[in-house]
């Protein structure tokens, strides 16, 4: 007769083994082998790769960011309403049907390896407007679907909008326009250039008031439908005289909540706005990559504290409202210093005061009036960064 012992060891271990086999068979529910016993093929898993999929927000554009843990389909489907999706099938039915009229973008793609990204780029999409993203993973071999759809409401963002900051020097919070960059919204961990923007005496507004679309401006340039490659930043004065150091808080307030680099922050101004570069330039010349002062005015005795910054100068020759010799003996008594880069100084030779309009947009009319050919002057900003 057998030792009982030795019999219940045997049981005991053959349980066991029972018990490891069952538990391998439920580890893996989103797991499918492949149907091949080739051992060294990968198992296909239904699974997104850690932190996808991601949607990247632009203004007028998304990028629907697919990754899963290895070789599989994806289907996808971005809507303009919220779909009734009661069962994964029904987003791959979505696809493979084109029934629903609200759909603007559908597709199924197949990734070949797990290091791979899908990009979806969905173009068209109005600004300030809710949409909805879904995506589920297939099997490329077997009719077999991911268990739970991926289900995402976005909302794209404005060009521009008004935002605001408390400002210590004037004791009052500060509305200004903020244009955004659509890459700078959706990739926010690629710093961009900003440009900041002063309007003149025809712009200032009360409290609580914007009042910078208006008379050509940079800001209005963009409301009308306008891009420019760089941040564009439009504080609002309330007074004619503008504070430089509230115009240093507003360059504290961009690169503190923006994607900016500090090394590519550049400077405008039209009239009043102008003086107040100038003004500025003198104060904090190491802030700022570059400037361009239209149609204003500075103190030349100050002239030379100027000489690291690329400087470019634009006046009516016959402004009667700021005379063009503000510009002009700026730009001379800081090419006598001499500066680094010599400063430059466009006279167009017409009248009135509002230069800028051109110098904003290289197609608007006033290019006609004048022998100079029009200039982008944003590929002249993007020239330089600050060491």
């Amino acid at each position: 007769m057998k030792n009982p012992n030795i019999l219940f060891s045997s049981l005991f271990l053959s349980s066991l083994i029972f018990i490891s086999c069952m538990s391998k068979e439920e580890v893996l529910p989103q797991t499918e082998k492949n149907e091949t016993s080739d051992d060294n093929k990968v198992e296909i898993i239904l699974e997104w790769d850690d932190n996808f999929p991601q949607l990247r927000v632009g203004i007028t554009t998304v990028d629907f960011l697919l990754k899963p843990k290895s070789a599989v389909d994806v289907y996808y489907v971005i809507s303009e309403k919220e779909l009734e999706i009661e069962e994964v099938e029904d987003i791959k039915n979505l696809v493979e049907s084109g029934s629903e009229e609200s759909i603007l973008m559908r597709g199924i793609e197949s990734i070949d390896s797990n290091q791979d990204t899908l990009k979806v780029l969905v173009n068209g999409l109005a600004p300030l407007t809710t949409y909805y993203a879904y995506s589920v993973l297939s099997h490329p071999e077997k009719d077999s679907l991911q268990n739970e759809e991926f289900e995402y409401k976005f909302e794209t963002n404005d060009r521009q909008s008004v935002q605001s900051f408390q400002s210590e020097v004037e004791n009052r919070e500060v509305l200004y326009l903020a244009y955004q960059l659509e890459e700078g919204l959706k990739y926010p961990e690629k710093l961009k250039p900003a440009i900041i923007f002063m309007g003149g005496h025809g712009e200032t507004a009360n409290e609580g008031e914007i009042n910078l679309i208006r008379n050509g401006s940079l800001p209005q340039f963009i409301d009308k439908g306008n891009d420019i490659p760089m941040y564009v930043f439009s504080p609002q004065h309330t007074k004619n005289n503008w504070n430089i150091h509230m115009i240093n808080e507003m360059i504290d307030e961009a690169l503190e909540k923006y994607p900016i680099d500090p090394k590519r922050v550049y400077m405008t101004g039209i009239s009043g706005g102008g003086f107040a570069a100038w003004d500025y330039a003198i104060e904090y010349a190491d802030r700022i990559a570059a400037m361009v002062p239209i149609s204003g005015n500075g103190n030349s005795n100050k002239a030379c504290e100027l000489k690291e910054l690329p400087i470019w100068a634009f006046h009516n020759e016959n402004d009667g409202i700021v005379s063009s010799n503000g510009s002009i003996n700026m730009v001379n008594a800081l090419n006598d210093c001499p500066p680094e880069i010599e400063a430059e100084l466009t006279l167009f030779e017409d009248n009135g005061h509002n230069a800028w309009r051109r110098v904003y947009n290289a197609s608007h009319n006033d290019w006609n009036k004048t022998e100079v050919k029009p200039i982008n002057i944003y590929d002249w900003f993007l020239q330089f960064e600050k060491d």
